[in-house]
């Protein structure tokens, strides 16, 4: 295909959408420090006080930003005990307004997310094909313990 002078000049000229000013990040990402790295598979993780956006889900953010900390969260870790959170809220039924208290977990040293081996660190994911493996190896009679150690070996022997 042929292209003329006119048009290839054209296709060479700056586009002014395409310009320096819109492509800037009006805000970068501040940098994690290593007290608000927590692990991101868990949805009850706090956020430095920089960032907006909260990730504890069905909490309020105020309740998030006034009452959970990083040391409740390493002590929800460290004694394996989940922390309920109290929520107040302006409701209506029937025309009449109430208010309205609920209460949730706020933080949760489970995860969710993660498959956990009886030694509490190694994980798998959910989907991983040697949880799968593991429970047929239980139901042919194989003891946990020895299940987990071939489900684990580096080399996989049937």
């Amino acid at each position: 295909m042929l292209i003329s002078s006119n048009a290839r000049a054209h296709l060479n000229r700056k586009n002014p959408c395409r310009s320096q000013r819109y492509r800037r990040d009006p805000m970068p990402a501040p940098e994690p420090s290593p007290e608000t790295e927590i692990r991101a598979d868990n949805e009850n993780s706090l956020i430095p006080e920089s960032i907006p956006d909260q990730a504890a889900k069905g909490v309020q953010k105020v309740v998030v930003k006034k009452n959970l900390t990083h040391d409740m969260y390493d002590s929800c870790l460290q004694l394996q005990k989940e922390h309920m959170v109290t929520m107040h809220r302006l409701g209506s039924k029937d025309h009449v307004i109430r208010l309205l208290r609920s209460s949730k977990i706020g933080l949760s040293p489970l995860d969710t997310k993660r498959w956990i081996l009886s030694d509490g660190i190694t994980t798998l994911a959910f989907g991983d094909w040697r949880i799968r493996a593991y429970k047929n190896l239980i139901k042919s009679g194989m003891t946990h313990e020895d299940a987990e150690k071939r489900i684990t070996h580096k080399v996989w022997t049937l």
